[in-house]
């Protein structure tokens, strides 16, 4: 993660030890000033919206005293008005050189002409009677939106794709159709659309919304076919062999592992406080999940060795505690597959799993914060302290709730975070001075 106001410190320690003349020190701190927040940005992009809005309102409201033919013209001729004078206002400049050209105005109309695309699909469907159960229309409007994104490389159409995409992908999911931008066809999308896009402009935001939109599918696509989501607990290793392969060629990853090991976090917290019934999986299938978790480890080590702490961290919190557990109570049962009520023995073993999942993610916290420290990652102490407290108090929550009174559970409670939010907020400190600190 980029921490601006630590360079522009380092920068202006370089001029105090002279390093560095005056001149440079200015010309640095001018390439890595914050850019300053612009209000017209947020002004234009509501009134893209509104002006949008009120077009398709507009002809909505008029729509039953219009002939078909007015209607397909009237809405075809006022999309393309808005995409063309807006691209004119803001890239004029492509086709005619050292032409002034008002970038702020065209995106907002370009934005509008976003929107009346996909007020017009929907006012067209509905005009020649063209029903359907599937997402359709949301594909071709992400279509639209994606495809202006790619031909501007406006950030703003991107998250607007993304969203399409996304919502488009769930709404099928909910209703068990599929279109052409959805199921199967999700993927060579995804790569062909956003993932490019990433590629193409590879920035913190860009890689979070592409990861935070193939999570969200595959985690509703997972659901719907009842598959265990401890698969997708394995992403964050995955993630960490694609950066050191980007870094081995000087190239940043396209997808964002924190927001990754945070899913996976939240994945084994449910999949722990929700543990499946004893006799629910199957012994080859977690034999092969824990296969894959070994070799993605090992795979990760072998990598870049240099990040040994990293890899163990991210090994334990990728680490199906729970499935593995119930594949060793799979073996122990004679036939679990029939048996009529679980035997004493394996209640006991199964409750133990639970606490053994909790412990592993708060060692694995504690086990990134050493990670973070030692190379240098604010991101990374932040994460690990955030996952100790939540592991903490999760444990807290589920095994002390029934020992005590719950006025006495609340209030101690409220004194272990106390006491455990002093103690992280000073070791936090420390561990993020540490990293600023020039070796």
């Amino acid at each position: 993660m980029f921490d601006r106001s630590w360079l522009l410190r380092e920068i202006q320690h370089w001029f105090d030890e002279g390093i560095i003349s005056k001149e440079q020190k200015e010309m640095l701190q001018a390439r890595y000033q914050r850019p300053a927040w612009s209000s017209t940005k947020v002004i234009l992009l509501f009134a893209g919206l509104l002006v949008g809005l009120g077009t398709i309102l507009f002809i909505a409201s008029n729509w039953d005293d219009l002939t078909r033919p007015v209607r397909l013209g009237l809405i075809i001729a006022w999309m393309l008005l808005f995409y063309a004078v807006g691209y004119d206002l803001a890239y004029g400049h492509r086709l005619t050189n050292g032409r002034r050209t008002y970038p702020l105005l065209g995106q907002g109309l370009l934005f509008v002409g976003v929107l009346s695309y996909g007020g017009g699909i929907w006012l067209i469907g509905q005009m020649y009677n063209l029903s359907s159960y599937d997402a359709t229309g949301l594909g071709l409007w992400f279509l639209g939106a994606a495809g202006l994104a790619h031909l501007t490389g406006n950030h703003a159409f991107f998250f607007l794709a993304a969203a399409l995409l996304t919502f488009a992908n769930l709404s099928d999911i909910g209703e068990h159709t599929a279109s052409f931008v959805t199921g199967f066809a999700f993927f060579p999308v995804y790569l062909a659309t956003l993932v490019l896009y990433t590629y193409r402009h590879n920035q913190y935001g860009i890689r979070f919304v592409t990861t935070l939109c193939g999570l969200l599918v595959l985690v509703a696509m997972f659901n719907e076919q009842k598959l265990s989501l401890h698969w997708l607990g394995l992403l964050p290793l995955a993630g960490l062999i694609g950066e050191q392969w980007f870094a081995r060629r000087k190239q940043t990853f396209l997808f964002s592992t924190p927001l990754l090991l945070v899913a996976t976090f939240i994945i084994q917290l449910v999949q722990a406080s929700e543990m499946p019934a004893w006799s629910s999986l199957s012994l080859t299938t977690t034999s092969v999940l824990a296969l894959s978790w070994l070799l993605l480890s090992l795979a990760a080590w072998l990598g870049d060795r240099r990040r040994f702490t990293e890899t163990a961290a991210y090994s334990l919190f990728c680490l199906p505690a729970s499935t593995l557990w119930i594949s060793v109570i799979h073996a122990l049962s004679p036939d679990p597959a029939t048996a009529t009520m679980m035997p004493p023995e394996l209640a006991s073993l199964l409750a133990w799993a639970d606490i053994i999942s909790v412990i592993l993610l708060a060692i694995a916290s504690i086990i990134l914060i050493q990670s973070g420290s030692y190379l240098r990652r604010a991101l990374s102490i932040n994460l690990g302290i955030a996952f100790f407290l939540i592991s903490v108090l999760y444990a807290y929550g589920r095994f002390a709730w029934g020992l005590f009174d719950k006025s006495l559970f609340f209030i101690g409670g409220g004194l272990v975070l106390f006491v455990l939010g002093f103690y992280l907020e000073s070791k936090r400190r420390h561990w993020i001075d540490e990293t600023r600190e020039v070796p």
